[in-house]
């Protein structure tokens, strides 16, 4: 009896185990799907939306992967559009005509599935300071502040060595070349006058 006993017990615990490795092999766990999710965005300049026109297009990039995504942005209206992502975190910064980023810190977003809404504000370097000379560089870092317009100048706003004024090429200021100017009328002016005048007579 007892032996009977200890044998169905072999008999179960061998098919257990059979039915488990069964299982195992044969049995795969449900896939999911991965969701998908679409971003409809506009960017803006708040600083001064002219800009806004010199976007070239948007780098969308997962942050915990490497792919990055670009996508063309809309000149009139800053919006653009990108769908087939997956749910995660991930990086957006406007990128310039010149292949440069508008702005040296991206905007991070938390994707979720469906359609996704995001206002990418870019703030340029210097955007809205005030720059009279109009070189690029602010007021506030300008050593030189009234370079001559079309000058071509450096990191702090001074004429580059060697660096001409256009139309200038001796470097002279306004003031002297209208001073030069008026002086050479005159001379010409009093030349005419002298000529004119008629001769003493004797008598």
């Amino acid at each position: 009896m007892r032996e009977n006993r200890k044998q169905e017990h072999r008999t179960l615990r061998t098919t257990a185990i059979v039915t488990v490795i069964v299982l195992v092999f044969h049995c795969s766990p449900p896939t999911l799907a991965a969701t998908e999710a679409t971003i409809e965005g506009t960017v803006e300049i708040p600083c001064d939306p002219s800009r806004v026109g010199e976007v070239a297009s948007v780098q969308i990039r997962p942050v915990s992967g490497e792919s990055v995504a670009t996508v063309a942005v809309e000149r009139s209206t800053g919006k653009f559009r990108r769908s087939g992502l997956t749910e995660g975190e991930y990086e957006l910064i406007a990128i310039a005509d010149d292949g440069k980023p508008l702005s040296p810190e991206p905007k991070r977003l938390l994707l979720s599935s469906g359609v996704n809404t995001v206002v990418l504000s870019m703030q340029p370097p210097g955007c809205g300071e005030q720059d009279l000379d109009r070189d690029g560089v602010p007021d506030a870092v300008d050593s030189c502040p009234m370079s001559p317009p079309g000058t071509a100048v450096g990191a702090d706003g001074c004429p580059l060595q060697g660096e001409e004024p256009p139309g200038n090429k001796r470097g002279l200021k306004d003031w002297q070349i209208t001073l030069i100017y008026l002086g050479v009328v005159g001379v010409i002016v009093l030349a005419l006058d002298g000529d004119d005048e008629e001769p003493a007579s004797p008598f």
